[in-house]
């Protein structure tokens, strides 16, 4: 292991103070640490003291969230990409801003790109994305800033949906503006308004929105539905899309919620009913299934399996929370990024008592779940990509952050959460995941940090897949450890933490190319593979061949005195690029031709010719770099020139220009084009004053040398950029100001 601060407290020599840095350490013998750390899951993190409390409410978005302070101010945090924090930017905060000009405010909620809020004055104010007029100011325009809600006086509540946002008046009046496509502002049309459009002879006391469909509970307490309806979220017994209120047939209802493709309501008596989609047990009923009622294709509603009395109940994208009369909060649904709070990653079909305590308030947005207790401190749970947790951890980095201890590398290597640097003396050194042994230290513990790859020297390249990793030595030999479950490995059975070497047959390898669950060595003039789709070790068949490469389903070669370029594999985005998409046992032609590159990963490829860069397969968000997001089943030029090195990964491809620049496209949401904005990019980016020797790109994150050090960003979830930051995975405070600004 190479010497870091960590390494100086196994000496027993160092003693660090707790802080908000993010650096975090492996565990020490009986999982010690450093003064003001503490072992969890193997891993010292900061202890933190209780976070801050002088806040009252809370709610979420897409990927930001905000609070009410105990002074009537505003303050979010997360993403910021359309001036949803409401502080007059439009940069990522990952730990609270105050919202610019407002007071006195008594509720507020988020939508995926916009804010609304309620002051006590009954006045309404909206802040961010305005495309459709979701902001109700009269115009189309976006605001870093709060902007008054025109023709809304006396508000007692607000809902805020996809690009829609709605306000209940004094008397129970409801009026909506923005999107209206599927009727969701319920006006009878559907024609997108900029201003509040009222709705004619209804009358309610609370009201929910998400994405477009809206519930309301009457001011006779009986609940109505309208918008979209295709999961049966209305709970009507059709999954028609309504343009007016809709009686659900519920009654004595208290409070509503909407969710991603179903609704939940809650009675005076605590119990809780939901409609439509159950993909992740959102309905809380115990199954998968979605509820059609007493015949098929109708959904209406069904109580949960709720065992405590509900005073509130909220929902997101994909997962519910209901808060209940004993100051505790149950949730169900996705978990996969921990945003139940419960303690575990695991879905949960029927409501399950979370790790929040205490809890005044509560409010959830789409990755996460946070609550307010009952002294006024705010704690979240869930995914932190743009800071939504707000403890000051954003588990992204939209600029290059130097890898930790590497003063003397040569060569980069990026899987699917890890990465690894060839270091002096071709030693290995790896970080990030390692859940399958993919760091090849001997243990399955994860690194924010380079640790040593065991027994490897004179290596000279290194690639990772999804969860291994392979590594060429200058002798030839290829060794391979981490996920071994479809044969990744090489050799041998089950998983490895340190290198097992590939049995080649005799021959010394010249290349190497790893895929997601595959890899192939160039032997002579011949590819062998081994992983998933192959028995072993296999030889390929072709001869002839200068390079390779495999990703998830394909793979491709450069042979023949032409270097023209051959795809073998599954075709269904075109990725084979012998322009149909039908799948292929043998190699085809992609009629490329002079080629001296050639890279894969997902459904795509790339190569590299006399004629510059081509890329062909999946397009979504423009992975292609063509400036479309079609898919292309035939080689499509893409606009660059001068590229030494093409570097693919499954979110974001790059390539190293001869004299160093560094050239990203794609989608942008990790901060892996390295566009502090997050912004993605259909054509080449340049990422600003970078200059680099190698480059490699993962699963969401990019690495690459510069000047014998090595560079990462993207996401850093599992500390694959190797600044020393981890993802959390426990419930953490939001970082609060509670002093007046």
């Amino acid at each position: 292991m190479r010497i870091i601060v960590f390494a100086s407290f196994l000496l027993g020599a160092c003693s660090l103070s707790a802080d908000y840095t993010g650096t975090f350490y492996k565990c020490g013998e009986n999982d010690s640490c450093p003064d003001g750390y503490v072992c969890k899951q193997q891993v010292c993190i900061p202890t933190e003291p209780p976070p801050p409390a002088c806040s009252t409410t809370v709610s979420g978005g897409d990927q930001h969230a905000c609070a009410i302070r105990g002074d009537g101010t505003v303050w979010c945090w997360g993403r910021n990409d359309y001036g949803q924090l409401g502080d007059g930017t439009i940069a990522d905060s990952s730990i609270p801003v105050q919202v610019a000009g407002l007071a006195n405010a008594q509720e507020v909620r988020g939508g995926p790109l916009h804010t609304c809020a309620r002051t006590a004055d009954g006045l309404v104010s909206c802040w961010g994305r305005n495309d459709l007029g979701q902001l109700g100011d009269g115009t189309k325009t976006d605001s870093r800033t709060p902007v008054q809600v025109q023709n809304v006086a006396g508000a007692t509540a607000i809902a805020v949906g996809g690009r829609y946002s709605c306000a209940i008046a004094t008397g129970g009046a409801v009026s909506c503006w923005g999107e209206n496509a599927d009727g969701q502002l319920g006006d009878g049309t559907m024609t997108s308004r900029s201003s509040p459009a009222p709705i004619a002879g209804f009358t309610a006391k609370a009201i929910g929105a998400q994405n477009d469909s809206t519930c309301a509970v009457g001011t006779d307490g009986a609940l109505s539905c309208w918008g979209a309806n295709q999961s049966g979220q209305l709970g009507i017994g059709s999954v028609m899309s309504q343009p007016r209120p809709m009686a659900t047939g519920l009654t004595g209802m208290a409070g509503v919620a909407v969710g991603g493709g179903f609704a939940c309501a809650f009675d005076t008596g605590g119990r809780v009913f939901c409609s439509g989609s159950n993909a992740y047990g959102d309905l809380g009923i115990g199954t998968e299934t979605p509820y059609t009622g007493p015949s098929a294709n109708t959904m209406v509603f069904v109580q949960s399996q709720l065992p405590a009395k509900a005073v509130e109940v909220m929902a997101a994208e994909d997962h519910v929370c209901a808060r209940d009369d004993k100051k505790r909060l149950w949730c169900w649904g996705r978990n996969d990024d921990r945003r139940l709070g419960d303690g575990t990653n695991l879905q949960r079909t029927v409501p399950t008592l979370t790790l929040f305590t205490n809890v005044a308030a509560a409010g959830i947005g789409d990755q996460a779940t946070c609550a307010v207790d009952d002294v006024g401190a705010i704690r979240c749970s869930g995914d932190n990509t743009r800071g939504q947790l707000g403890d000051g951890h954003a588990t992204t980095k939209g600029t290059p952050q130097t890898v930790l201890g590497i003063s003397d590398a040569t060569a980069v290597g990026a899987g699917g959460a890890h990465a690894c640097a060839i270091v002096g003396g071709g030693a290995v050194e790896c970080w990030g995941a390692n859940s399958e042994g993919q760091l090849g230290d001997g243990t399955f513990v994860r690194s924010a940090t380079p640790v040593s790859v065991v027994g490897l020297t004179n290596v000279k390249k290194v690639r990772g897949g999804s969860d291994h990793t392979c590594a060429l030595t200058m002798a030839g030999a290829v060794w391979c450890w981490g996920d071994n479950s479809n044969g990744d490995l090489g050799s041998g059975t089950g998983d490895s933490p340190t290198p097992r070497q590939v049995d080649l047959g005799g021959g010394a390898a010249t290349d190497l190319a790893v895929g997601s669950e595959t890899s192939c060595a160039l032997i002579a003039d011949t590819v062998k593979c081994w992983g998933r789709g192959y028995t072993g070790v296999q030889d390929s068949g072709e001869t002839g061949v200068t390079a390779v490469a495999t990703a998830s389903n394909h793979t491709c070669v450069i042979e023949g005195p032409t270097n023209a370029v051959w795809c073998t594999g599954q075709n269904g985005n075109g990725q084979l690029g012998n322009g149909n998409e039908i799948n292929q046992p043998m190699y085809v032609a992609t009629g490329l031709v002079n080629a001296t590159e050639i890279q894969a990963r997902y459904n795509m490829t790339c190569a590299r010719s006399s004629a510059g860069v081509a890329c062909w397969g999946a397009n979504s968000e423009g992975r292609l770099g063509i400036g479309s997001t079609v898919d292309k089943s035939t080689p499509q030029m893409v606009t660059i020139d001068s590229v030494a090195q093409i570097a693919m990964g499954w979110d974001q491809e790059c390539v190293r220009k001869t004299n160093g620049d560094v050239w990203c496209w794609g989608p942008g949401g990790y901060g892996n084009l390295a566009d502090p904005t997050y912004q993605g990019h259909t054509m080449p980016h340049q990422i600003s004053g970078l200059s680099v020797t190698d480059i490699a790109s993962g699963g969401t994150h990019v690495c690459a040398v510069k000047a014998n050090q090595v560079v990462c960003w993207g996401a850093d979830y599992d500390g694959q950029l190797g600044d020393g930051t981890l993802g959390r995975d426990e419930i953490v405070g939001v970082a609060m100001t509670c002093e007046a600004q």
